[in-house]
């Protein structure tokens, strides 16, 4: 079977899937069996108490060093091989736990995720909920007209989209899911997950993926720089997300300076944004 080629070089080997996220931006794959999401629920449960956490929590944000890697590991263990049966050239920068709580104040607003690689290459997102996913336990929503509209991104920019979330959940595409599908998303699309409104705890397991030659690169914001000189790019070494090292506002010494991004930040007013919008979709077949 032929395969066709994404932009960062990692391949779908299901062409169906491979054409749609190359088209769109996202799609989804059955990955894990029920033996699989039973492993991954066991490793969740024996690492953590969720009486314990916030309403949402990743265990990349504020979990030690030590915890991370083996998190992450044994997150590895599990889908490291299903991942390699449905995917080539590819490589999981990192992979962690992300939870949910029933609740009204559990919705997550709109967001882009922090850049992985360079714009020309693939910053490609995993998402694999270890329940199925419905209008009442926190769907994923993405807004696929957006894909390239912000090339590099972190999360201590301003958001380029403030102030108008209704009007893009309005134009969003929510994703319903059986637990153990796996849903891959350009991270520059805007996304959102919905309110977890069930009683039970949504637990899923998100993994950043970058093709496997690809550099690690991330953009720092230093907002008291002049204009022109706020956004930098620095390429890391591999395992930054897992060492303990990787901080939002500072690059770690060793990490090497790219360049600045004299565009950033980027600001989008509700028109702009809705102008895309329409000639994105003109063009869309």
């Amino acid at each position: 079977m032929s395969l066709i080629y994404l932009q960062s070089g990692i391949r779908i080997k299901n062409i169906g899937n491979n054409h749609q996220y190359f088209s769109s931006g996202a799609t989804i794959i059955p990955l894990l069996n029920e033996e699989q999401i039973g492993k991954l629920l066991r490793i969740f449960y024996t690492n953590f108490n969720p009486d314990n956490l916030p309403l949402l929590y990743d265990t990349i944000a504020t979990e030690p060093a030590h915890h991370i890697k083996k998190i992450n590991q044994e997150i590895l263990s599990v889908i490291g091989e299903p991942l390699s049966n449905a995917l080539e050239n590819f490589e999981i920068v990192c992979s962690i736990f992300i939870i949910k709580k029933p609740g009204n104040d559990s919705y997550l607003n709109f967001h882009i995720d922090p850049t992985m690689t360079y714009r020309h290459l693939n910053n490609m997102a995993l998402w694999i909920p270890l329940c199925d996913i419905d209008e009442h336990t926190g769907m994923l929503c993405l807004d696929l007209a957006t894909r390239n509209m912000v090339d590099y991104y972190t999360f201590t920019m301003p958001c380029p989209f403030a102030g108008y979330e209704e009007t893009i959940r309005k134009h969003s595409v929510c994703f319903p899911m059986k637990s153990g599908e796996a849903l891959l998303f350009d991270n520059r699309i805007l996304h959102c997950t919905e309110r977890n409104l069930s009683t039970k705890l949504r637990v899923a397991v998100v993994s950043k993926i970058i093709d496997k030659s690809a550099p690690l690169v991330t953009v720092y914001y230093f907002k008291d720089n002049p204009p022109g000189k706020q956004a930098a790019l620095y390429e890391h070494k591999r395992n930054i997300f897992l060492s303990g090292e990787f901080r939002l506002s500072v690059p770690p010494d060793d990490s090497i300076f790219v360049k600045y991004l004299p565009h950033l930040p980027l600001s989008f007013s509700e028109d702009a944004y809705l102008k895309h919008r329409e000639e994105v979709m003109k063009k869309s077949p």
